[in-house]
Formats: C-alpha cells, structure tokens, sequence
C-alpha cells in the first residue's frame, strides 16, 4: 500500500532576498509517508523553515512540485489544506487577550462554519488536546502570560486539535524542559503510529531524533552559494509504541 502523502518532485525551496533568489535546498525528491514520525535535522540557516513553508503551502517553489496525494499542492483548496496539514512555527503568536482555551479553539475553524461556533464535540476535541500535551488545567488563562514553554505547548495542542492528517512542527520542543522533549516526542509519535498521521518534525536534538523518529533526514549544505540536499539518516534503534 502507498503510504506516501506529501511528496516533493525535484523541489527547489529558497526566498526573495534582497540580492534576489536564494536558493536554499533542492533537487528534492522526498516523502512524507503516513504513519511515520520523520525528523529534520540540520544546522542553523540550512533551510530547514523554509523547507516547511514550503511544504505547507505559504511559500512558492522556486522549481519543482510539492504533492498533496498527487494534486499539486497549488491546485488544492485553502479550505481543504486547513483540514489536511497543521502547521507549528518557530515564531511567536499574536494572541493578545486569548485564553488557552480560545488559542486551542483556533484549530477547530475548519470544521466550525462561517460563524465558528464550536459545537460540543469541537470543545471535547480541543479539551482532549489540551491534556494530551499536559495544559488542561491552564485552559483559563490568558497565552500571553504563559512562559514559552507552556506557550509552546499550546500551540502543538492548536495542531492536535486540528486533526489533520499531516503535521509540520518546526523546532516544537525549543524552550522545552527535557522531560517534557521526551513527553512531546512520545506522543508525536503516537499521533504518528496510532492515528496514521505524517508527522515532520525539525530538531536539532540528532541523539532524541534517533529514539523516536522512523526517518530522518538531514539538510546538508555545500557552499555559500549551493543549495543544500537532503540526505536520509538511518535511525538507530527506535523505540516503538
């Protein structure tokens, strides 16, 4: 059976700088499959965020395709892309006067209509993602006043919530402790195994991305001037649900 869901066709991911193109990775013919926790491993200014914008649509390739089960990624629509790929970034987010709950509530808005009133299976979902990342009992206060870890949390939460069928998590465990790294990497990779979703997560953590993850793949540069590649690790013995 095809496992692939999100695959890139001699992909070149870069940005519009002020000097003009900047290529940052490609040619990259890669996979994302369901029911695996892949890892993106890779030093600083590699591309690994770009890679991701890439990926779920906010950047445009400067060659090459990304597919979302064959239709590329262009084609399919905004409403549907919400349903399909959840996204966690490394920036901050504007939420001022949001509680956690509220925050959480966002990745519902798919689901939830025009108006996007939550129905009480919406907040039955948005409360179980809330517990699953260890924040139920914050669900009252406001996400400006959290640390950065608990906002952290919060935001893998918007994306549980959201249930989609494929997660992008750029650098989720930054500012996290590491007990709660391992916590978050376990349940990754339940999301991954046990509901089949494809989960990317971006780590700097090789020796964490080895325990849990079933792929990993490293950006590796060549040059100031040369887009880097991707080249896949092979994990030692991962620990398996």
């Amino acid at each position: 059976m095809d496992t692939g869901v999100l695959r890139c066709c001699d992909l070149l991911v870069g940005y519009h700088g002020h000097g003009g193109v900047k290529p940052v990775a490609g040619k990259l013919n890669i996979t994302l499959e369901r029911g695996k926790l892949t890892c993106l491993t890779g030093a600083n200014g590699s591309g690994k965020t770009t890679l991701m914008r890439t990926l779920d649509g906010w950047l445009q390739p400067l060659a090459g395709k990304v597919m979302l089960d064959n239709r590329p990624l262009e084609e399919v629509p905004k409403k549907e892309l919400a349903r399909r790929i959840g996204v966690v970034l490394t920036e901050h987010t504007a939420v001022e006067g949001l509680s956690v709950f509220d925050v959480v509530s966002t990745g519902r808005m798919p689901y939830c209509g025009f108006w996007g009133i939550l129905g009480d299976k919406d907040k039955r979902i948005v409360a179980r993602a809330l517990e699953q990342v260890g924040m139920e009992s914050f669900c009252r206060r406001k996400f400006c006043d959290l640390s950065d870890g608990e906002r952290q949390k919060v935001m893998i939460a918007k994306v549980l919530a959201q249930q989609t069928d494929i997660m992008l998590l750029d650098e989720p465990l930054s500012f996290l402790d590491e007990e709660s790294r391992m916590a978050m990497m376990t349940l990754l990779q339940e999301v991954a195994h046990k509901e089949g979703a494809a989960v990317l997560v971006s780590i700097h953590d090789l020796e964490l991305a080895q325990g849990f993850a079933d792929c990993i793949w490293e950006i590796r540069c060549h040059g100031k001037d040369a887009p880097g590649e991707i080249v896949p690790l092979k994990p030692s013995l991962c620990k398996k649900i």
